[in-house]
């Protein structure tokens, strides 16, 4: 099952306009247009390592990756072809497709010592594609790039039960590619950052937190 084309134009402006639904442009069902083939997988590992008097050391792997084809368009409804409107279309298709990335991997370091521990995760994310709006030329859609996103977080443990710690998520600040310039435009500013970036859109997060055992 999947989202169909984006339906928009005069006829079908007219047609909501019939039953009251006022000022939509665009409107889509979900449906199953298409047939699917899905092949990927996880593959994890880590490592224990005591170095003693040099702490507690964990280091561990892992890769995601999925990969989603279209194998078999299924026909078009009469009511559509009435209409003159695809039934999935290439803004459908790259939300189907290519709006999320197709492989993520995951590097992580934890050592800890005595009171002290120290979490360290480097994550790469593939490529996705972005379309601002369904009316939008090819050149115009959103290419985000593979990105490496840095997570860090330090603790400290103030009695066995109490303890603080500071970190960041996106140590970095890393933020998406932006919205193409005709992409902002067709959304009229409102969107400069794909919001479905597999790394959000709102940059760095740096945290400081006091926790509690029970």
């Amino acid at each position: 099952m999947a989202n169909s084309t984006q339906f928009g134009g005069t006829a079908v402006e007219s047609m909501l306009n019939s039953l009251g639904l006022n000022g939509i442009r665009y409107v889509q069902y979900y449906t199953n247009p298409v047939n699917t083939v899905t092949n990927g997988g996880d593959v994890n590992a880590a490592y224990n390592l005591n170095l003693h008097d040099y702490g507690q050391w964990i280091f561990s792997i892992g890769a995601n990756f999925s990969d989603t084809e279209i194998s078999h368009y299924n026909a078009t409804p009469s009511q559509l072809l009435a209409f003159n409107q695809p039934y999935f279309d290439g803004y459908a298709q790259n939300t189907l497709l290519h709006s999320s990335p197709k492989n993520r991997e995951t590097l992580g370091i934890t050592w800890a010592k005595n009171k002290w521990m120290v979490s360290f995760q480097e994550q790469r994310y593939g490529q996705l594609t972005y379309i601002a709006n369904p009316s939008l030329a090819t050149k115009d859609w959103t290419v985000v790039k593979p990105a490496f996103i840095t997570n860090l977080t330090v603790s400290y443990d103030v009695t066995p039960r109490w303890s603080v710690s500071v970190g960041a998520q996106n140590l970095f600040n890393k933020y998406p590619n932006q919205v193409s310039k005709a992409g902002q435009a067709s959304s009229s500013g409102a969107f400069k950052y794909p919001y479905y970036s597999a790394y959000g859109f709102m940059g760095g997060y740096y945290f400081a937190k006091i926790s509690y055992r029970l």
